[in-house]
């Protein structure tokens, strides 16, 4: 199961949050095996994030996946995702953040695997 985490420094309304979870249904598959079903979303609007002493509004993204995935789909989902986001939320590419965790263990459906 994917777990996305995206925070922006600033409120979103109710069609951007909608169109940044179209966004990352639409993505989330360029991971081999996984899909949207099985993705969680978490999208945290209007928080206090800054990036140096301008205040510019960012944007930092945390993608948790079980298992590991190639170099080459994790560097086509931070393209696609990061700049959907930009153009969609009108912040700078320079402004966007991405990691991507992997983790051999996971815990889902009261099974540790």
């Amino acid at each position: 199961m994917p777990f996305v985490r995206i925070s922006v420094g600033r409120k979103l309304s109710d069609n951007e949050r909608t169109a940044v979870y179209d966004v990352v249904s639409q993505h989330i598959t360029i991971i081999p095996g996984k899909t949207v079903a099985a993705t969680m979303v978490q999208l945290e609007d209007g928080r206090r994030m800054y990036k140096d002493a301008s205040q510019r509004v960012c944007v930092f993204i945390e993608v948790r996946l079980f298992g590991k995935t190639t170099e080459e789909a994790k560097a086509k989902l931070c393209e696609k995702l990061t700049g959907d986001l930009s153009v969609m939320l009108d912040v700078p590419l320079g402004d966007i953040y991405l990691n991507i965790m992997e983790f051999e263990n996971w815990g889902s459906n009261g099974t540790w695997r």
